[in-house]
């Protein structure tokens, strides 16, 4: 169940391969500089293998460190306020909260993936063969700011120790 964001995702990169690659040219630019311009040209199934081992690859990195959180013993685990937020009455709930956000993090990393390959198929269907350089740049922007926020909200959590009045109104 907690993988099913990933699924999803991961179904949408398969419909996205199925449904561009009969429309696209058999040689197209996988590679854009700084312009937008396309700078190294490869197959179309070049470019859709690509993907596909840029996706498992991300997948499967999540899926591990996720598998880390869970089951290495605390000792490699380094956060704030280690002592408290890994003791015994509240590892698990500390562990889970770290693997969840890590697993949010990595289908952000997944659709922030999915956008960048539709901009690149987009730039060979259209003719020009120029990436949106604005839709790109907004793409990176909202990742950065997911990242940034999330992030930011991690450190907090973590940051600080609840007082003992904190930490029982949480529990009522």
């Amino acid at each position: 169940m907690k993988y099913l964001i990933f699924s999803f995702i991961i179904l949408l990169a398969v419909l996205q391969i199925a449904y561009y690659y009969p429309k696209l040219p058999d040689t197209v630019g996988g590679h854009f500089d700084a312009s937008g311009e396309a700078d190294n040209f490869m197959s179309k199934k070049g470019l859709f293998i690509s993907e596909a081992v840029v996706f498992l690859f991300t997948l499967l990195t999540f899926i591990s460190i996720d598998l880390m959180i869970r089951y290495l013993p605390s000792k490699f685990l380094n956060l704030p306020n280690k002592n408290y937020w890994l003791g015994a009455e509240r590892c698990a709930e500390t562990k889970n909260y770290i693997s969840n956000w890590m697993l949010a993090f990595g289908g952000a990393t997944l659709v922030f993936l999915l956008c960048v390959f539709q901009l690149v198929i987009a730039a060979n269907l259209d003719g020009t063969g120029k990436l949106s350089m604005p839709l790109f740049i907004t793409s990176l922007g909202v990742f950065l700011a997911y990242t940034t926020i999330s992030t930011i909200f991690l450190i907090v959590k973590f940051a600080k120790v609840p007082s003992e009045k904190e930490a029982e109104n949480a529990y009522e």
